[in-house]
């Protein structure tokens, strides 16, 4: 009785397991996605992704659908490419360490 019970345990969770690893796969339609380079955002846009992965970006009747993939509406909203926050001070004291007046 145990090992069976154990055995369901065991099954359960390698089912679970694998249904958490599988990627996410979803299709975002926003109004506009806005790609690198270009002076404009293009409009009636998506972009397809699968896990942690872009894989395809462009006009929605070009752009292949991923299997079973969650088609997300996104009206009104605008995609833009990864920003990277560029202004960082990362050896730069903490404010409250030194009086700006203080003199060096």
């Amino acid at each position: 009785m145990f090992r069976a019970l154990w055995g369901t345990v065991v099954v359960l969770t390698l089912a679970s397991a694998a249904q958490a690893a599988e990627p996410g796969r979803y299709l975002l339609e926003p109004a506009n996605v806005w790609s690198a380079g270009d002076a404009a955002p293009h409009a009636g846009w998506v972009v397809a992704v699968e896990g942690d992965r872009i894989t395809g970006v462009g006009p929605k009747g070009s752009v292949a659908t991923p299997a079973g993939a969650r088609v997300i509406a996104l009206p009104g909203q605008t995609l833009i490419p990864g920003l990277i926050e560029l202004h960082s001070h990362l050896l730069l004291h903490a404010y409250n360490e030194v009086l700006w007046t203080t003199r060096c």
